[in-house]
């Protein structure tokens, strides 16, 4: 006697055998149906794969270049518009001075963000013909706290030492430091100190003619005696 539960499995088994028999030759039939339908595409591409096969070589090339030309003009409306990074030293400045002379500069500073935030600055030490010097410029403020939009102006001051070498030239960084760092260079030329060779003793005279028709000479003195408390005055020369 046989079970029904086993009858039903076996009925199931049939119905999933036929569904895939009938799924295998519908598809069957899709695929030559479209393979029959690509015919005329594929006949189109093997007549120009044929054609482009008996183009000559210095014909493609030239094609090429007429192709790169036309993609690198100046009127494509395809060309990726690009932009260049801003310098890392923002500026040069140039300094000029005596041993024992002190300079100054100023550097202008303007928070671009939308936010506060705090720029630190930083000098470094000033490098010459011999290498580091380790004489550094003085920055105030080393440290500026900007609100969104904000400017300010920092002052950066240097005494020429007397171990720099008259007419040699030193540079030197000043490091502003925000989200990122950027610099100010700052070049310094030595320069000798003015000088004039001053002589002084008594008050010198000059001698000139009293009337060009007289014949006699007047001595003047050329300064007026200095008025010094305490003294007398020199004694003035007379006509003769």
């Amino acid at each position: 006697m046989r079970n029904p539960s086993s009858d039903r499995r076996d009925a199931g088994r049939q119905n999933v055998a036929s569904t895939l028999v009938r799924l295998a030759a519908d598809s069957t039939q899709q695929i030559a149906t479209a393979l029959r339908a690509s015919q005329p595409l594929v006949g189109a591409w093997t007549g120009l794969l044929g054609a482009a096969a008996a183009i000559p070589l210095a014909t493609l090339s030239s094609a090429r270049r007429s192709m790169s030309s036309a993609m690198s003009s100046d009127d494509c409306c395809c060309e990726i518009p690009e932009t260049e990074c801003p310098p890392y030293c923002v500026c040069d400045i140039a300094w000029e001075g005596a041993r024992g002379e002190q300079v100054k500069a100023k550097i202008s500073l303007t928070n671009t963000r939308k936010v506060p935030q705090v720029f630190t600055l930083t000098a470094t030490t000033f490098q010459g013909p011999n290498g580091d010097t380790g004489a550094a410029a003085v920055v105030v403020p080393a440290a500026v706290p900007l609100q969104a939009g904000q400017s300010t102006t920092v002052t950066v001051s240097f005494t020429v030492p007397e171990t720099f070498t008259i007419g040699d030239t030193y540079d030197m960084q000043v490091l502003i430091t925000g989200l990122y760092e950027q610099c100010v260079r700052l070049r310094l030329r030595v320069r000798p100190v003015p000088h004039c060779d001053v002589q002084q003793g008594e008050i010198p005279t000059r001698i000139r003619a009293h009337r060009w028709y007289e014949h006699f000479q007047c001595e003047e003195l050329c300064f007026e005696p200095a008025r010094v408390p305490g003294t007398t005055v020199p004694h003035q020369p007379s006509h003769r």
